[in-house]
């Protein structure tokens, strides 16, 4: 039997990295701009809640690839000299 489902996990994780790829990138582009990167910070933390609440459902998915990991989520701004 074939798993329709296949292709949607598939999908769904795809877009889920890219998410994840933008959030850090952003997150460590703007380390030295107050508001701009608590944006992000916050962004980067309900990816990750979003992640685990609502994708129980896709079984195929790798949680560890596409949630943001704790050294990211733990940043804090940079002083400017």
């Amino acid at each position: 039997m074939v798993d329709g489902n296949r292709g949607r996990d598939k999908k769904v994780e795809q877009s889920l990295l890219k998410h994840k790829n933008a959030v850090i990138r952003n997150v460590n582009m703007h380390q030295n701009k107050f508001k701009l990167f608590e944006k992000y910070l916050w962004v980067a933390k309900y990816h990750n809640y979003f992640c685990v609440t609502f994708l129980t459902n896709f079984n195929k998915i790798n949680l560890d690839k596409i949630l943001i990991e704790e050294s990211i989520l733990s940043k804090t701004m940079k002083r400017i000299a």
